[in-house]
């Protein structure tokens, strides 16, 4: 498991540790208030504003005194895309003078998982400046576009349009077995004999996935003797010295596996396929 895997799962248990016990948790003093759960409130008496604990990477860790910021939707991935659009920031200015604002936001969080916003063409920014970053922390700083955000008027809003999409490779999302199932079972065809494979995940954001499969699980040794396993939709690579196993990962279309997309299944996924017949003499 990746330290960034880690870090996630344990702001998340410290997260429920907190609600269970019926307080927010709180690293520092502060004045910030939620006004929903995807915007904060920062009163102007704060000198620096820590909202509650981020789940996700486009949640605000920390933002100027007075400024009120909100995602005002739900970014979503395409199917097997770790892309993402966050094109509904919000910032609202509530203080009775000028705002030079900025927020900051831990990049190590998903769905970016550590995705370097600096990188030339790593992501597309609409509306909005990057101001600072720390690769070592995941803290990425932003602020508002000149000319257009980057100051708000006393009681000023700016939203529409303002944000940014990763672009290229896109995030390197991990794979984490905690965050999935996987299930081989056999497919008995009339003239071939596969395996099925279904994967399925509660986690929000793509995820890779794998898996191990002994063919002894489904075959005999008889049955499998002579023949060659082909497969579709997924990659099959033998484990070595154990002629029957195999590392499944999933190819293309196939590799990664969100909540919100639904399970993934592979038909015919491996394969037994018979030798040719020799050439006659």
């Amino acid at each position: 498991m990746s330290a960034r895997v880690r870090r996630w799962r344990a702001l998340a248990a410290f997260a429920a540790a907190a609600a269970m016990v019926g307080g927010a948790a709180s690293i520092s003093t502060t004045t910030a208030a939620w006004v929903d759960q995807t915007a904060f409130h920062a009163e102007v008496s704060a000198l620096e504003t820590f909202p509650p604990l981020a789940e996700t990477s486009h949640d605000a860790i920390a933002m100027s005194p007075g400024l009120e910021f909100a995602v005002l939707e739900q970014p979503t991935q395409p199917p097997n895309d770790a892309d993402l659009c966050v094109l509904t920031m919000s910032v609202t200015n509530t203080t009775a003078e000028p705002l030079e604002w900025w927020v900051e936001f831990d990049v190590d969080l998903p769905p970016l998982w550590g995705y370097d916003p600096t990188i030339p063409g790593a992501f597309g920014l609409s509306r909005i400046v990057t101001t600072a970053f720390d690769a070592a922390t995941g803290v990425w700083r932003i602020g508002g576009a000149a000319n257009d955000t980057a100051v708000l008027a006393p009681g000023e809003t700016k939203s529409g349009g303002m944000g940014y999409c990763t672009t290229g490779s896109g995030p390197q999302v991990p794979d984490d077995p905690s965050l999935y199932e996987v299930e081989v079972s056999k497919m008995d065809l009339e003239f071939e004999s596969c395996l099925e494979i279904h994967v399925e995940t509660t986690f929000p954001w793509a995820i890779r996935w794998s898996t191990q499969v002994d063919m002894l699980d489904s075959f005999t040794e008889a049955e499998l003797a002579g023949t060659e396993v082909t497969t579709s939709q997924a990659a099959a690579t033998p484990v070595s010295g154990q002629p029957y196993v195999y590392d499944v990962v999933g190819q293309e279309a196939t590799e990664l596996v969100a909540a919100p997309w639904g399970d993934r299944d592979i038909d015919r996924a491996m394969c037994l396929e018979a030798p040719p017949p020799p050439l006659p003499e």
